[in-house]
């Protein structure tokens, strides 16, 4: 089993969410018995891998804004995963795709794709876990890159009303905030090993999608790993997510709804403790990558037994 992404080793730099996931999902395969490994094609032969199984986290061909690219081995069962919202139409013109997972169920209905499955993004419940606060509670915590994708507009209907919040303390981690109107909340890039103890040491961490995955009902990792750290989660609203977690996340449409759940959920100490042990046991009931990698081996054999190659 093969798991591509376009970029590895970016831990040290701008961290890629999709990194995180690839190595959630091959552990899932290895913790069931199977030999699976997170490959680049521009730092590994992938021709030479003998992977009887290809998961790709980003089409083939041209990839608009990345220099990079994915290459399918020929003798092998090739799946293309949809977590890049958009991306699965580029996916659809290349016919070694044998089957499509989904991390949207909307990109799906709109996919003619004929074997498919619905696939959320999620997180390693044994990366991610709750652990000792190692200093003192801050009160806001946000971990993102700042992308294209996430407007000035979506950014502002969901930092600043808690901005405003006399006394709030409010730290950002992650790449590309240098010279924002958020700068000086900025505390730089953080390895995914250390999040756990960043999300721990927080009383609230806050999700804001890009205005992308917002629009196709696509939650992010970023989500499932506040869940499985036990934490009080305070997220904008996708349909997909509260399906998921109900009431085991906080959710706000933003403006004065953010500003008065994020005072709701600083004041009440007990409150907190009780939605981080929801949102953790809502993932571990049937959405860690663990349970992902039964779905995608069952569609595996499902696809073999229609005589795909």
């Amino acid at each position: 089993m093969g798991v591509q992404t376009v970029v590895i080793n970016s831990y040290h730099g701008m961290v890629w969410g999709d990194e995180c996931m690839a190595r959630g999902l091959a552990d899932g395969f290895r913790r069931l018995g199977h030999t699976a490994e997170v490959v680049s094609a521009q730092t590994h032969r992938i021709a030479r891998g003998g992977f009887d199984v290809m998961i790709a986290m980003y089409p083939t061909g041209e990839i608009p804004g990345l220099p990079y690219r994915v290459e399918l081995p020929r003798s092998c069962l090739n799946l293309y995963w949809a977590q890049v919202p958009g991306h699965f139409r580029l996916a659809e013109r290349d016919p070694r795709f044998s089957g499509f997972l989904f991390a949207s169920r909307a990109e799906m209905a709109g996919s003619g794709a004929r074997e498919k499955l619905w696939l959320p993004m999620s997180a390693d419940p044994e990366a991610y876990r709750p652990v000792p606060a190692v200093r003192k509670l801050r009160d806001v915590v946000f971990c993102a890159n700042n992308i294209v994708g996430r407007s000035q507009a979506t950014l502002a209907r969901y930092l600043d009303p808690l901005l405003d919040i006399p006394g709030l303390e409010l730290a950002i981690h992650g790449s590309g905030w240098e010279g924002t109107r958020y700068a000086a909340l900025a505390r730089g890039p953080i390895p995914p090993p250390e999040v756990p103890a960043l999300y721990c040491s927080s009383k609230v961490v806050l999700s804001v999608h890009g205005d992308s995955h917002f629009a196709a009902d696509m939650p992010t990792s970023r989500i499932f790993e506040a869940a499985a750290c036990e934490c009080a989660i305070l997220s904008d609203l996708l349909p997909t997510g509260r399906e998921i977690f109900g009431d085991a996340i906080m959710w706000t449409t933003g403006g004065e709804d953010a500003r008065r759940k994020a005072l709701a959920l600083l004041g009440d100490d007990a409150g907190r403790e009780a939605l981080g042990r929801r949102a953790r046991a809502a993932l571990l009931a049937d959405f860690t990558f663990d349970a992902h990698a039964r779905r995608i081996a069952a569609f595996v054999e499902q696809l073999r037994a229609g005589g795909r190659p």
